[in-house]
């Protein structure tokens, strides 16, 4: 689930905002050996807004394929994955996988939101 969520909690406290920024990242790596591996990394960020009191964050994969993530616990991270470049020179090999963020505030319930993560590997030929 992307975008922003807004309810009011019981007792009129506003419920907790989070949205993410961008909801598709992309990233590039290169390597002169033929179907060898190169890493590529990218990154998103996720906004809370309204609520909540004080937050927690959790990064979690959801489908595809899996990259690291460099932040595991914040609202700002990096993913980087190491993959095989094609064989072709000049023509990358896509992969493409999906993290959620689970922000849990200290009252209200937890909200999520999903990154799409895709990175080409590409055999330069030199």
């Amino acid at each position: 689930m992307s975008g922003v969520q807004m309810l009011m909690l019981a007792g009129g406290l506003p419920e907790l905002q989070v949205s993410v920024a961008p909801t598709t990242v992309s990233g590039n790596g290169s390597t002169t050996t033929s179907g060898g591996s190169c890493a590529a990394t990218t990154g998103a960020a996720v906004v809370t807004a309204n609520g909540g009191g004080s937050v927690t964050y959790a990064w979690a994969f959801v489908s595809g394929t899996t990259a690291g993530v460099n932040a595991t616990f914040s609202a700002s991270t990096t993913f980087t994955r190491n993959a095989a470049a094609g064989t072709a020179a000049g023509v990358p090999r896509n992969y493409t996988g999906v993290y959620r963020c689970t922000v849990t505030p200290s009252y209200g319930a937890a909200k999520t939101v999903d990154v799409t993560v895709s990175t080409n590997h590409t055999y330069t030929g030199t």
